[in-house]
């Protein structure tokens, strides 16, 4: 079970994305759980981004459904005792 959890609503914007993958799987510390929801972006786009990043898991919700339940679907899918919101 990892100590850290942090999750990432995200809809359409890949590009902003993968910068903050970029960071966040560069300054975590070991054994973070870094979980990605994919808020229906169109073609899972930033499914397809997150996918790129060894280690990332990614929680899609089929229909853009906003920020609140994106968040809550990724508080649900952690499992870290300590959960970080990223928006």
């Amino acid at each position: 079970v990892p100590t850290l959890s942090v999750v990432i609503p995200s809809h359409s914007r890949a590009d902003l994305l993968a910068l903050c993958l970029r960071s966040v799987t560069q300054f975590a510390p070991p054994g973070t759980e870094i979980v990605v929801v994919d808020d229906g972006s169109p073609a899972g786009c930033v499914s397809h981004t997150a996918a790129a990043f060894p280690g990332v898991r990614v929680v899609r919700i089929p229909k853009q459904s906003g920020f609140c339940v994106a968040a809550n679907a990724g508080l649900t899918a952690a499992t870290g005792p300590v959960v970080e919101l990223l928006n």
